[in-house]
């Protein structure tokens, strides 16, 4: 992104306004946060997009270095890298506010906010985790984000139609398990 912004191509400056989610690579203005009230969200996991886009929204003028000046660790357990449900939940929550933000705004970026949600909805599918999955999809709803929009997120092109089968299929499968287990635990 820094790259693109700093040979010019088109839309580099909205993609560092709005894409650009970690402040830790940001040099910001007190005055900027102070003067629009820019917090924090309490969430167990992206707290800080939100934060982002509204300083990238709300800053006059931005500039950009391509010197590294921070080394960011990888940890496979990390709380990014969680697969707990209610921290996956907070990430689609975050991205989906963002995209609302920004469709809100009539801000066009190359790429929509999808490609952060799609990294989660992609991990909750790789673990089997259907139940949560379909969690997810309801959560993307309550924003407005359409079966069709999901499935170009998915990339899922000409078989939209199979992949929509095998999720209900899934769907069914954990609605039966479900009146099962309760017939099975009645006495």
């Amino acid at each position: 992104m820094i790259a693109d912004y700093l040979e010019g191509v088109q839309f580099g400056e909205s993609m560092l306004r709005y894409s650009l989610a970690c402040p830790w690579g940001k040099v910001i203005r007190r005055k900027v946060v102070d003067n629009n009230s820019i917090r924090f969200q309490e969430t167990s996991r992206c707290n800080d997009v939100k934060f982002s886009y509204l300083i990238g929204h709300n800053a006059k003028t931005i500039r950009a270095d391509r010197r590294a000046l921070y080394c960011v660790t990888y940890r496979s357990s990390s709380i990014s890298n969680s697969l707990e449900e209610s921290r996956i939940l907070d990430e689609i929550r975050v991205e989906a506010e963002r995209d609302a933000f920004l469709r809100k705004n009539k801000i066009n970026l190359p790429e929509s906010c999808f490609r952060y949600y799609r990294g989660a909805l992609d991990k909750v599918l790789a673990n089997g985790n259907y139940v949560l999955f379909e969690k997810c999809l309801d959560t993307l709803s309550e924003y407005g984000i359409t079966k069709e929009e999901i499935n170009a997120l998915l990339n899922v092109g000409s078989n939209k139609k199979e992949y929509w089968r095998f999720f209900d299929y899934f769907k069914n499968r954990i609605a039966l398990r479900t009146r099962i287990r309760r017939f099975c635990t009645l006495d």
